[in-house]
């Protein structure tokens, strides 16, 4: 990891340890890479969108969510009704976020998965994300790699609906938002911190 201030200032905070790395219980890294014509804080606010997982990405129901700021770290947690092979589950989603360029996202339920993102911005127009997926290994190998590889694959797709999304949407300083759009508005006082000139 590298640490980039417009102002050439020191930096600010630590990327927290990730106690599932090295741990013999969770499957070896894989590792998927985006170039995104987006910026950092409209991926962000994805976090923060609790619609579009019901209307997007087609949960079962709209996710319950609970979000939370401390300095330059975001906490969201959501629960949403989702359709396996074994019927309706209840699946739990825990996004730790460090600033724009590091966190994780935790998927609990069926199966345990862990996935790290880095967004670095490329040029004014572009960022480069890489997602980092690693599962809970399960008693049976087979299970596991057959399992988690869905996952993988569901997120995958669910990344390229967002891509459409971000690719399209124009950034509307005061947005008019609606019951259940979720806490936008936190979220982009909570970003301010990043940017090296006032925004």
């Amino acid at each position: 990891m590298v640490w980039y201030h417009g102002k050439g200032e020191p930096p600010a905070w630590e990327i927290p340890d990730i106690p599932e790395y090295g741990d013999e219980g969770w499957t070896p890294w894989e590792r998927r890479e985006w170039k995104v014509r987006s910026r950092n804080q409209e991926l962000a606010e994805n976090t923060v969108d609790p619609a579009h997982f019901r209307y997007l990405h087609k949960t079962n129901t709209m996710p319950t969510s609970e979000f939370r700021t401390d300095g330059p770290f975001l906490h969201v947690v959501s629960e949403s009704k989702v359709e396996t092979p074994k019927g309706e589950q209840t699946g739990r989603i825990e996004i730790d976020t460090c600033g724009f360029g590091f966190g994780t996202t935790r998927f609990k339920g069926v199966v345990d998965l862990l996935v790290v993102t880095s967004g670095a911005p490329v040029d004014d127009e572009h960022v480069h994300m890489r997602l980092c997926f690693s599962v809970r290994k399960l008693a049976n190998s087979d299970a596991t790699r057959g399992v988690g590889q869905a996952f993988i694959t569901e997120i995958e797709r669910q990344f390229s609906q967002d891509i459409a999304i971000w690719e399209n949407k124009i950034h509307l300083e005061k947005p008019l938002l609606c019951d259940g759009d979720g806490p936008i508005a936190q979220l982009r006082k909570w970003a301010r911190q990043f940017y090296s000139e006032d925004v």
